[in-house]
């Protein structure tokens, strides 16, 4: 490895740049401002279930990257790519509730955040923890249903 990496930070900087790169690209494959809303909160479930099952190891690395020390431009190299990816998801829920779909009274940044946080507590259980894809697969299915029932509105037909 040190043939090519002069240390360990520069090896999990490598990394990290890798994951963020594969997560950007199932963002922005399932993921489209143009898109309907609905459609891309489905895109959000779809970008999970894609990288556990064809990136396992990005979720398990990146998993790990949270709980450990990690150098301070790796950590930057992270928080820039996850801004950027957060604001592009509040821009879909705004534009979910200029749509009729989402509560307009909700906070859109918390609102994002809650989606993702509560993707990640299941990431921890089911792929860190129990190395369960499956279970994972399900849990996510659910959490997609449970945010349409909790988050989601029908819009009201448009008055003529």
């Amino acid at each position: 490895l040190y043939y090519y990496f002069k240390d360990k930070d520069a090896l999990v900087y490598e990394l990290m740049g890798y994951s963020m790169e594969r997560i950007g690209e199932l963002f922005h494959k399932h993921l489209d401002y143009d898109r309907d809303f609905l459609t891309n909160l489905h895109g959000i479930k779809l970008v999970y279930e894609e990288m556990a099952t064809d990136y396992p190891h990005i979720i398990r690395f990146s998993t790990y990257i949270q709980t450990r020390s990690i150098p301070n431009d790796v950590i930057e190299r992270k928080e820039s790519q996850r801004k950027e990816l957060m604001e592009e998801v509040v821009r879909i829920v705004e534009k979910g509730k200029r749509e009729g779909y989402v509560c307009p009274e909700l906070d859109s940044r918390i609102l994002v955040i809650s989606i993702l946080s509560s993707v990640i507590t299941i990431i921890m259980i089911n792929v860190m923890l129990k190395k369960d894809i499956d279970q994972f697969k399900r849990d996510l299915e659910d959490l997609y249903v449970f945010w349409m029932q909790a988050y989601v509105k029908k819009p009201k037909p448009e008055q003529e």
